[in-house]
């Protein structure tokens, strides 16, 4: 008490408690990240297993039909929470314990949903939170149909989906391709918006596995079934040009050099011969690496060139690249005291050209080397001299 002579004494501390209420609103909601909820089991189907005595595995978390959402626990009032109720609008609140993390499930893909929270305690229930709107992701894309669209005995060119060659920067639908190696497990060959790849380093007839699956900011869509494509057998190497060796006015022979055998299957050849402007007429076909040509005509030009062919034990013949040609000419009396070589009627027209062009193109040479030697050498004296004097 206070009066004229100043202060009086505090009296005796009474204490004084409000009664408890119901909760207050809840203040913030949030939406979990995927990261957090790859994997989670929902308290509910968490307190079935307790009373069961059954524990099932917790379940994949599918942005399509789930929505995680966390929020800030309100204050009690002096009375402890013991659930929270979650509003959807259209379906049925769901009740949850004291917890402030909730997965709500069986959701509409692609869906808004307006979500507000009350708080439960043994007074009643509090105030509803303000309304947040939530929206599902659409469902994951399923995979595209794949196809083999181009091959050889080492590669298989492979292409999904209806895209364009070149994907805009907006489009975020990619694809993930697979292929089984020796252990039957599948590897990863390619992942991103591309719609072909192209496999590289394969056996030849050999059968190849693959699967492929396409995902997008909604999630990762199902893997295909199984695709198996088979490469097909190498054809041989191409060889080189054939070598001549004209026996008379009449006659030569044409050797070539073998090849071994691919795979166990055995080789053969094929001799194709053209008489001036003519078409290419096969004149030997079989094994042997040299063939002898016979009832010449004089005055004529003959070229010749050969292939191998594969002889494959299940399949059709696998002919390879044909060799460069080679041209035998005839014999003639001018020819043959121009060149100053009698009886090389076997040496073709090109090997003489190139011959003489390469004789020329060292003779150059020789020569450039020599003037710039006789220049240094004049360059040297000169500096010498004035150096001297």
């Amino acid at each position: 008490a206070v009066n004229v002579a100043g202060v009086g004494p505090y009296s005796e501390a009474v204490l004084c408690q409000t009664p408890c209420s119901v909760p207050a609103a809840v203040s913030n909601i949030y939406l979990l990240k995927e990261s957090e909820l790859q994997r989670y089991g929902s308290p509910m189907d968490a307190d079935e297993d307790e009373e069961g005595g059954v524990i099932h595995p917790p379940l994949a978390f599918s942005p399509s039909t789930c929505l995680g959402i966390c929020w800030d626990a309100p204050c009690d009032h002096g009375s402890e929470i013991t659930s929270y109720l979650i509003d959807l609008g259209e379906k049925q609140p769901i009740v949850v314990g004291p917890v402030t993390k909730y997965v709500i499930q069986n959701l509409q893909p692609d869906t808004s949903y307006r979500i507000r929270i009350q708080a439960q305690n043994s007074l009643g229930t509090g105030a509803f939170s303000h309304t947040f709107k939530l929206k599902t992701k659409p469902l994951p894309p399923q995979p595209p149909r794949l196809e083999c669209t181009a091959f050889s005995h080492q590669t298989l060119r492979l292409k999904w989906g209806d895209g364009p060659a070149k994907t805009a920067a907006s489009d975020t639908l990619q694809s993930h391709l697979q292929m089984e190696d020796k252990n039957g497990r599948f590897i990863s060959l390619y992942k991103g918006p591309c719609h072909t790849h192209k496999v590289q380093r394969l056996n030849e007839s050999t059968s190849y596995t693959f699967r492929i699956q396409a995902f997008n900011e909604a999630g990762e869509g199902p893997f295909s079934s199984v695709y198996t494509f088979t490469t097909p057998r190498s054809p041989p190497a191409p060889l080189k040009a054939p070598k001549l060796e004209r026996l008379d006015d009449n006659s030569c022979e044409v050797t070539w050099e073998p090849l071994s055998h691919m795979k166990g299957d055995p080789i053969s050849y094929s001799l194709q011969c053209m008489m001036g402007n003519t078409e290419f007429k096969q004149a030997y076909k079989g094994s042997a690496t040299s063939f002898l040509v016979q009832n010449l005509q004089a005055n004529s030009d003959y070229r010749f060139r050969v292939c191998a062919i594969r002889q494959c034990q299940d399949a059709t013949e696998l002919s390879g690249p044909y060799s460069p040609t080679v041209t035998l000419t005839p014999q003639r009396s001018e020819t043959v005291q121009s060149g100053g070589a009698a009886g090389s009627g076997s040496r073709t027209g090109t090997e003489s050209n190139r011959t003489r062009q390469s004789l020329t193109d060292e003779q150059c040479a020789f020569l450039l080397l020599m003037v710039f030697a006789v220049i240094a050498i004049l360059i040297a004296f000169v500096i010498q001299y004035f150096v001297i004097k």
